[in-house]
């Protein structure tokens, strides 16, 4: 069943309202008519089935047949920092890191990064990943939208660590500790409800960003033998850990 993602100021105990984009897909695109049943969710966990009132041209009607009982996502909360890279990779990490269940994507840069962005390129970079993910959470049939941050400075994502429970660096030099074992060694120690995987650019980090991380509380991990690309460390990351969640 066709799923829409609308602001919550846009959603009443009876009623939801589909603002003009929503309309034109819901109309124009998929053909739907009055009296269609679909389904509608609001980015931050509350999903409803609803039935087609009324559509005009700039906006539909919608009148609330039941609040779904929706599926739980994983308590504990995955947020992905990686280097911002050339042309849709970063595109591609988004959506797959949504479908996934990431709960925010932040975007940075550092000493090997290639991309240079001025602020009006950061802005609309940002707007564009914002909509892959909702786009993608309609997809994957999430109930939430994960949150995409304004491009960051290598020193300000140092300064996240302290929100964060665990920190885990994706470090391709790294043959001590793979992410399973420092994975369950983090358990023994403490309640995981918050986690930041870091995963940088294709050239590597440079040591001194590693040894920075590491003594800012990041815990540098392996993802296997193989070198991996970027945009594949960071989704093969996000999928080891929603497996240990899940184990």
């Amino acid at each position: 069943m066709s799923r829409f993602l609308v602001d919550p100021q846009h959603i009443s105990e009876t009623q939801v309202e589909l603002q003009e984009k929503e309309t034109h897909h819901i109309k124009n695109v998929l053909r739907f008519k009055e009296g269609d049943v679909v389904v509608v969710f609001d980015g931050v966990g509350n999903e409803y089935r609803c039935q087609i009132e009324s559509l005009e041209k700039k906006e539909a009607l919608l009148s609330i047949l039941e609040k779904i009982q929706s599926k739980q996502e994983n308590s504990v909360q995955v947020s992905l920092a990686h280097s911002v890279t050339k042309g849709e990779r970063f595109d591609w990490v988004v959506e797959k890191g949504t479908e996934l269940g990431m709960q925010q994507i932040i975007p940075f840069n550092c000493e090997r990064v290639n991309v240079k962005l001025n602020e009006e390129n950061k802005i609309k970079k940002q707007q564009r990943w914002e909509r892959i993910t909702q786009a993608a959470s309609k997809q994957s049939g999430r109930v939430t939208v994960p949150k995409v941050s304004p491009v960051l400075k290598f020193d300000q994502v140092i300064e996240l660590f302290s929100k964060y429970d665990a920190v885990l660096l994706a470090y391709e030099l790294e043959n001590g500790t793979d992410l399973k074992n420092a994975w369950h060694s983090l358990l023994k120690d403490k309640k995981i409800q918050t986690v930041l995987a870091i995963v940088g650019p294709e050239g590597g980090f440079s040591t001194q960003e590693v040894d920075a991380m590491v003594q800012a509380g990041a815990q540098s991990v392996s993802l296997g033998q193989n070198i991996l690309r970027t945009e594949t460390a960071a989704i093969a990351m996000v999928a080891m850990i929603q497996y240990e969640l899940l184990s």
